[in-house]
């Protein structure tokens, strides 16, 4: 294939990136419920991203973001979520950052990655190798070495999650207001970089709530 065809059909991608990005209210809320392979737990999913399509919507919508309410084991996350870029087998997920939600006029609700829970087990066998080089320095506090590494090691894996999530008491109250709201804004908002906000109608979202059990 020639390097013409090839930008041909990068910009094509891009250009079908760019119009549906912009266009978030034709989307419907969709229920996803999985169950994980590996240890038997069910999850339920609620966005306007419908996650049963799978691959082809990705494609089509490569670069927007949207709306998550996920109950797992009985908890409750809201944030945003962007699906994988996939091209053939391959995925590529792209991180979110801090996110921001707001229904109706009602005060807005910012989510930062710090807030995002990281599923399954962390790999820190590097930190005990860290761990033997520093042992032998008495001017460096051993707990509080290995708590600095913990922490930036979850940072780590927050800050390039594809989904940004509030949990808690926080994830309720957004959950109550998008129960009883008319339509949802949201935007990712890091630093002084702000994307354009986002506007969907929460039409359907208490019918998509009790497919979940809520």
């Amino acid at each position: 294939m020639n390097s013409g065809k090839i930008a041909l059909i990068v910009m094509s991608f891009l250009l079908v990136g760019c119009q549906t990005t912009g266009n978030q209210t034709e989307f419907k809320w969709h229920v996803s419920n999985k169950i994980d392979p590996f240890d038997d737990s069910s999850k339920c999913q609620i966005s306007t991203w419908n996650i049963k399509q799978g691959n082809s919507f990705a494609w089509r919508t490569a670069n927007a973001i949207y709306p998550l309410v996920e109950i797992r084991k009985g908890e409750i996350s809201i944030g945003l979520t962007r699906p994988p870029i996939t091209i053939g087998n391959t995925k590529t997920f792209i991180p979110i950052g801090t996110a921001q939600m707001r229904i109706d006029g009602m005060a807005s609700w910012t989510i930062f990655p710090s807030e995002t829970k990281i599923e399954g087990e962390i790999d820190n066998s590097y930190m005990q190798d860290l761990s033997k080089v520093m042992k032998g320095n008495p001017n460096i506090n051993q707990e509080a070495y290995a708590q600095m590494m913990k922490n930036t090691q979850m940072s780590a894996h927050q800050l390039m999650s594809p989904s940004t999530m509030a949990s808690g008491s926080k994830a309720i109250a957004i959950l109550d207001q998008m129960k009883s709201g008319t339509n949802l804004i949201f935007r990712q908002s890091s630093a002084n970089i702000k994307s354009d906000p986002n506007k969907i109608s929460l039409a359907g979202f208490g019918e998509a709530l009790k497919k979940c059990g809520i």
